[in-house]
């Protein structure tokens, strides 16, 4: 087994830089993601249309004020694109749910 020859100022600096790194990644998530994306997330996490639980694109904007249903449908396009929901192409239209393996993400942006 080969040991590492680190001293205490070093082991101290790679703290320090694991720290800031963790604090920027969550501070880049949550910036990234604008208010009406937030609120999509949190109506989907409120829910429950987590992996298998979907529901239709068409009953996301619904709740939300109408001048911003077109704003809504432009950012649940963008959240796709972000791996945040999952799309589920069916006979019936485009089904959506939030990614089951990134909801601690989630979470995060939502501060739940």
């Amino acid at each position: 087994m080969a040991y590492l020859n680190l001293n205490y100022d070093t082991l101290i600096w790679l703290k320090v830089n694991i720290y800031i790194a963790h604090r920027l990644n969550h501070v880049m998530a949550t910036r990234m993601v604008t208010t009406i994306e937030k609120a999509i997330l949190a109506k989907m996490y409120r829910h429950g249309y987590i992996g298998g639980k979907h529901t239709s694109e068409d009953n996301i904007p619904k709740g939300l004020p109408k001048h911003t249903h077109g704003e809504v449908k432009k950012a649940l396009k963008n959240l796709i694109r972000q791996g945040y929901i999952i799309p589920k192409i069916t006979s019936y239209g485009l089904e959506v749910s939030l990614d089951s393996a990134r909801i601690s993400e989630i979470k995060q942006i939502l501060e739940v």
